[in-house]
């Protein structure tokens, strides 16, 4: 009754218990995908989804990053206080992905319903995008949308792999919920639409950097080739 009461009225306190118990557990080397570790990363990842606010105030998730991008006028430690929670929270998505995906077979509802929430998450826009700080684009370790990232990509690469991620909830949602007219279920339709979204932010992405890569000189040119052709 305690642990309810503390997630009703102050969430910032709840979020700091299950940090602090997944801590432990993690610490002692308890499997993620056992109890009662898993159902703590679920808890944990929704208090950060449920608390998180864009500092640009945008509300719903949308298409349009590189406006949101260019944006000022915000505080700069509010931006990269918003990006940390966003960053959190996408972790913590990943973490309990990757958890459920060794305790359930494919199509199995709460598992599509993870990975869409993962698949929002990366499709949020960034307040304060790495890709924008660091010299260049950097290339994330990961292996595949089902299984996300170890480290976090920013700017059109995070988009891609939202997108990759999007598409695999989607498939599953499909099985769990019924493919065909069903679309799978409410959840499904609403992933189908983002990936709609997302594909032409992905197009506007790619538009920019070739405009940009077709303004520069010769040599500079051939050395940014491949940051197209990677996105």
């Amino acid at each position: 009754m305690d642990e309810i009461h503390i997630v009703s009225i102050d969430p910032p306190k709840a979020i700091q218990l299950t940090t602090r118990l997944i801590s432990m557990l993690m610490s002692i080397r308890v499997l993620p995908s056992s109890h009662p570790l898993l159902a703590l990363s679920r808890l944990h990842t929704t208090l950060l989804i449920t608390n998180y606010r864009s500092p640009f105030d945008s509300g719903t998730v949308e298409a349009d990053s590189p406006r949101i991008q260019m944006s000022s006028g915000i505080e700069t430690p509010l931006v990269e206080e918003a990006q940390e929670r966003l960053d959190d929270a996408i972790r913590s998505a990943m973490r309990t992905c990757d958890a459920l995906n060794q305790v359930v077979t494919y199509g199995h509802p709460i598992r599509g319903l993870a990975i869409a929430e993962l698949g929002k998450l990366l499709s949020v826009d960034e307040p304060s995008p790495g890709h924008l700080v660091e010299n260049g684009l950097s290339s994330p370790t990961r292996s595949s949308a089902c299984l996300p990232a170890t480290s976090l990509p920013s700017g059109p690469r995070r988009l891609r792999l939202a997108y990759e991620t999007l598409v695999c909830a989607r498939g599953e949602l499909m099985v769990g919920f019924g493919g065909g007219k069903n679309e799978g279920g409410k959840v499904g339709n609403e992933v189908r639409k983002l990936l709609i979204d997302v594909e032409r932010e992905l197009a506007v992405w790619k538009d920019g950097i070739r405009n940009a890569i077709a303004s520069l000189p010769q040599g500079r040119r051939r050395r940014s080739h491949g940051v197209v052709s990677s996105t």
